[in-house]
């Protein structure tokens, strides 16, 4: 067997020289350098992580804090803009207001006060034009005294005629504003429907009072059926209330009945409706 020199002609060694093991370097996976150079990335990435925690918290204090410091600085300056007099004219503005909305609403007023305010005022629009026209006259007295010409004086009483004309027109528009008011009243329409019945009970009473042929009994059961009216409407309105209800429900279900069985028919009609997923038949089938 041949013997080479192990280094012919002084050349150096051509053989690479690792300066590390791959083992121990941790480049081969499943090695326990492998685990160590994992482990050293993660404690790494672990203290990063905790770096940018502290640099989120600092960054948050900071914006808490120039936070506080904006508000004082700005409390400061409303508190010093309060002490001038636009500053106290904006807080008593401000208050006003506040005690108009907490306010508590004036109560409605109901058909009788209504209709004493109407009856009221009536008075007044009268006295009013009562006023007028011995105005009127008086300026009229006046141009006689004065001397004026009976034309003057007929254009003068023209002029007073119509002035007299138009506020009558006006107080009547208003007059009749005002009995609107109160006889639209739910309450007054209420009252003035009693009223008619209890007429009309008087007036059938009395009918059957003077009849020749006047029966006691027949007297005292209908003064029966007026004592029980009240209760009978009350109990004949609660009836016809569940009756609307009832079939409002009623309605619902035969509807919401007719719309399913549509809608199962429409889909009946489709050809893709008995496919399930993966194109499966949906319709029973029996083992061969």
């Amino acid at each position: 067997m041949p013997n080479f020199p192990k280094n012919p002609d002084g050349m150096k060694p051509s053989g690479f020289k690792m300066k590390g093991s791959p083992h121990k370097m941790g480049t081969i996976q499943g090695t326990s350098g492998h685990a160590s150079a994992l482990k050293q990335a993660t404690i790494e990435s672990l203290k990063q992580q905790e770096l940018d925690y502290e640099a989120n918290r600092y960054d948050e204090a900071k914006i808490k804090s120039d936070q506080v410091i904006a508000d004082r600085e700005a409390k400061k300056k409303k508190d010093a803009y309060d002490l001038t007099d636009e500053g106290k004219a904006e807080i008593k503005k401000a208050k006003e207001a506040k005690e108009a909305a907490n306010a508590p609403k004036p109560k409605e007023k109901n058909w009788r006060e209504k209709k004493g305010e109407f009856q009221t005022q009536k008075k007044d629009f009268r006295k009013t034009r009562g006023d007028f026209k011995k105005g009127n006259r008086e300026e009229i007295a006046e141009l006689k005294a004065s001397g004026a010409t009976k034309e003057e004086i007929n254009a003068a009483k023209e002029v007073n005629k119509q002035e007299q004309k138009d506020l009558k027109s006006a107080h009547k528009d208003d007059n009749k504003a005002a009995k609107e008011a109160w006889k639209s009243d739910p309450e007054y329409q209420k009252h003035r429907a009693e009223n008619k019945q209890k007429f009309k009970d008087s007036m059938n009473r009395l009918a059957m009072t003077v009849h020749p042929n006047y029966d006691p009994s027949k007297v005292a059961d209908f003064d029966e059926s007026i004592r029980t009216r009240g209760q009978k409407e009350e109990t004949e309105r609660i009836n016809n209330a569940y009756k609307e209800a009832e079939t409002k429900r009623i309605n619902n279900v035969l509807s919401g009945s007719d719309a399913y069985s549509k809608k199962k028919k429409e889909l009946a009609k489709d050809p893709s409706y008995a496919q399930g997923d993966g194109g499966m038949d949906n319709t029973d089938t029996k083992n061969d």
